[in-house]
């Protein structure tokens, strides 16, 4: 098992911070759940700009801490230039990296020395106490200059070659470009770079391996096009298919917490003030895993009870699980070239390969639809989602056709494979 934190470079909340913008420390004497634990801190900003905050309605208080953030860059007050100027910047613009993108979350300065040293002096704790890997919250509000010479040097070479990031880059409706936007775009952001040389203030040799991409459908922010302001609507079928090609196509699959068993399907995903958390896409999913389960391997367990239980039954769980299974047990699904070349027939087929460290995997895939299979090598291959076995003669193999949500995987024994135990549902059936 592995640990990713999420990680947040771009920005802070309103409440100010211990190197930034020291105005708040917490009194531990009280409950810290509150706001009343914290308490303006003698001679801070707050303290010399608004001696009546604490008199103040809650939201002319939320005003001045926002107020006093941003007095930062005033020589009013200091001119350490910790905070970007200006305020409410907003979204897919060029000033989107250059200042605050939402009224409550104050901009960094990432471009500011001090301010770059000491937000890789904070993370590099983590990575001392055993984090594995980084997922950068908004990484695109961040200059992409920035992040390859100020930041990831830092978490990516010596001591810490092996450390992985990995950034939130989004673009709504299916777009490349972003809003208009081509430098804060995915393409701009899509790849690895290693061996970097600067060359005046351009980068080369990119890493373009794609098997390191982050792949989802839905997050935390939003869903896929049509319902991208609420969790996912598409249904079981529609979910078991989107599962399928993200753990068997290339990069690492990623799911928002709760989409196995459709939780919150329908529900707005952020309504921000504006109502209940528990009413929202972003609602406490931990009743859903309350009760006890005893893990015995790799996606097995026993004895599970109460509501951890009924989790683990749902059909989408136990098709999960089984797709954790199958790519485990199959190389080329986790690192494989892929290509679409001697494939017909199907609507989403594909042969993968993997052939490193004395490994030879080879997969052919086809999901929710049949397809033929040419110029493979002759020989025994076995279908990892139902344990059918079938010899390859002339290079030729064909999968019937499969209803949606369903999937076959057809690998090479000349590899090493031999097939998994279990499968994903009774003759490939992934709800039976």
């Amino acid at each position: 098992m592995k640990i990713v934190q999420d990680v947040v470079w771009n920005h802070t909340g309103n409440w100010g911070e211990a190197f930034l913008c020291p105005i708040f420390k917490k009194n531990y004497s009280k409950d810290l759940s509150t706001a009343d634990c914290m308490e303006i801190i003698p001679g801070s900003e707050m303290a010399t700009g608004y001696p009546n905050y604490a008199s103040l309605p809650p939201g002319e208080q939320f005003q001045a801490r926002l107020d006093v953030m941003q007095a930062t860059k005033n020589p009013k007050y200091n001119s350490k230039g910790y905070y970007h100027d200006p305020e409410n910047a907003g979204w897919g613009q060029a000033t989107e990296q250059t200042g605050s993108i939402e009224g409550d979350c104050r901009d960094v300065n990432t471009e500011n020395q001090p301010v770059a040293d000491y937000i890789k002096e904070a993370y590099t704790q983590y990575v001392n106490m055993g984090v594995d890997a980084f997922r950068l919250d908004t990484e695109k509000h961040i200059n992409r200059w920035t992040l390859n010479s100020a930041y990831f040097p830092h978490f990516t070479g010596g001591q810490y070659k092996n450390f992985y990031i990995f950034g939130e880059v989004c673009a709504r409706w299916s777009e490349f470009i972003n809003e208009g936007g081509a430098s804060d775009s995915c393409f701009f952001y899509t790849w690895k770079e290693t061996d970097i040389k600067w060359i005046g203030n351009f980068s080369t040799t990119p890493f373009t391996d794609s098997t390191w991409n982050v792949t989802y459908v839905d997050s935390h922010d939003y869903s896929p096009d049509f319902c991208q302001k609420v969790r996912y609507i598409g249904g079981e079928q529609a979910w078991a298919e989107n599962m399928d090609l993200m753990w068997t196509f290339r990069g690492i699959p990623c799911i928002y917490y709760g989409s196995e068993i459709e939780f919150q399907k329908g529900a707005e995903i952020d309504v921000g003030p504006n109502a209940p958390l528990s009413k929202t896409g972003r609602a406490y999913f931990g009743d859903n895993i309350e009760g006890s389960v005893t893990a015995t391997d790799f996606g097995k367990y026993t004895g599970a009870s109460g509501a951890v239980a009924t989790t683990l039954n749902k059909p989408l769980a136990k098709h999960l699980r089984q797709l954790n299974q199958i790519r485990r047990a199959v190389p080329a699904l986790q690192k494989g070239q892929y290509t679409t070349s001697n494939v017909s027939g199907g609507n989403m087929a594909f042969t993968r390969r993997y052939t490193a460290n004395g490994v030879d995997s080879l997969a052919c895939v086809a999901i929710s639809g049949g397809a033929t299979f040419t110029g493979l090598p002759d020989g025994l291959y076995i279908d990892a989602v139902t344990g059918d076995r079938q010899t390859v003669s002339g290079g030729r193999l064909s999968v019937p056709s499969i209803g949606k949500g369903n999937m076959r995987v057809y690998v090479c024994c000349a590899g090493g494979f031999k097939g998994i135990s279990g499968k994903i549902g009774e003759n490939g059936t992934y709800l039976k």
